[in-house]
Order: C-alpha cells, then sequence, then structure tokens
C-alpha cells in the first residue's frame, strides 16, 4: 500500500512537471513569434555584407526557409495551444491575452493565427476584441492582405459573429478584392493624357 502511495505520489509529480514544461515550451514558442523581425534583420544584414556570390545565395536560400518554418510554426503553435484548452491545460483568458497580442499588428502572419484561434478553440473563449479588431482591418482601406487572407478573415468574422460580420455581404467585399486587381491592372496599360484626349475629341465628332 505504502509503495502504490509513492508510485501514485511520483505519478502526480510527474504529470505536474510535464505540464508545466509543455505551457512554458508553449509560451517561448508563442513570445519567438514577436522576435522574428530582429532575426530577420540581422540574417539580411549577414546577407548583404557576403562578397562571395555563392555564400550569400546559400545564405538567401536558407532565411528564405527559416521564414517558411517559422511560420508553418507560427500557425502550429495556435492550433495547439487550442488544443491544449480544450484537455483543460490552459485556461480561456490565456488565448484571450493572445489573441490580443496578435491583433494588435496587421500583418498577414499575426492575423492568420488570430483566425485560427477562433476557428479551433470555438465560443469557450471571447473574442469579441478580436471581432472588433477584424472588423476594421475588414473595412481598412490602407491595410493590403492577400485574397486568401481576406477571404479567411470574412470567414473568422462569420464564425465569431454570423448575425452582425460586416456591413456588406462577404461575395461583395471578395468582389472588391478582385476589383482592386482589376483596377490596378487598367491603370498600368492606361492611356498617356494626350492620346486619351484626342481619342475623346473624335467619340464626340462623330469619327
Amino acid at each position: 500500500m505504502k509503495n502504490k502511495e509513492i508510485q501514485s505520489g511520483d505519478y502526480k509529480k510527474l504529470n505536474t512537471s510535464f505540464t508545466k514544461l509543455l505551457i512554458n515550451k508553449c509560451k517561448d514558442t508563442f513570445e519567438s513569434m514577436f522576435d522574428r523581425k530582429r532575426i530577420v534583420a540581422n540574417e539580411w544584414k549577414e546577407i548583404e555584407s557576403c562578397k562571395n556570390k555563392e555564400t550569400k545565395h546559400k545564405l538567401q536560400l536558407k532565411s528564405d526557409k527559416n521564414e517558411t518554418v517559422h511560420k508553418q510554426l507560427s500557425v502550429a503553435i495556435c492550433r495547439f495551444i487550442c488544443e491544449l484548452l480544450k484537455v483543460n491545460i490552459l485556461v480561456p483568458s490565456i488565448l484571450e491575452m493572445c489573441s490580443v497580442r496578435l491583433i494588435g499588428s496587421p500583418k498577414e502572419l499575426s492575423v492568420e493565427c488570430v483566425c485560427v484561434i477562433p476557428q479551433h478553440a470555438g465560443s469557450t473563449v471571447n473574442h469579441s476584441g478580436v471581432l472588433e479588431k477584424l472588423q476594421e482591418y475588414s473595412t481598412a482601406q490602407n491595410v493590403k492582405f492577400s485574397p486568401g487572407l481576406w477571404s479567411m478573415i470574412l470567414g473568422t468574422l462569420e464564425l465569431i459573429n454570423p448575425e452582425s460580420t460586416c456591413d456588406e455581404p462577404r461575395l461583395t467585399d471578395e468582389t472588391k478584392v478582385v476589383t482592386s486587381f482589376i483596377e490596378a491592372s487598367i491603370k498600368r496599360i492606361k492611356l498617356p493624357s494626350s492620346d486619351l484626349s484626342v481619342a475623346q475629341k473624335k467619340r464626340v465628332s462623330g469619327e
């Protein structure tokens, strides 16, 4: 009986230690997301100072690979902390703090990670602050996101609050993205002002 009690006590200590280790590892990985800018600056400083073309190319490839791994790890850690919430290792307030920190930056990766949390954590987490910021981003004219991320933002808004996502329907918002590309293309092939005025005069005179 005494041996069983000792074994049980050891198991609890081991389980507690593992949980702490897991939480600390998640915390460190999450924090590392915000150090990437400094790391990239150092990587590019090394690349720019390199005189050997072959070595410089290798450094660029390494930096690109590091960026890809960083993006994958960032999304993965946000999904993982949602799983820890489901098994009661983390509490909703932790994920709420993570979301608030992420949504403060209008960077594509940060916003993508914010969208991941509601999709995997569900309604157990209070998304009100995130909802307001995503709605702000969805209507801002000076925020540049890829079409894929726009779709992800709109989908997340519908998931968080299906009754009041955006002022306009989803299709209209997605069409705006396509329209912006079309308008940009038109500007690139736009006639010079002199040619345009001649064309207008001909049209008016019926030539």
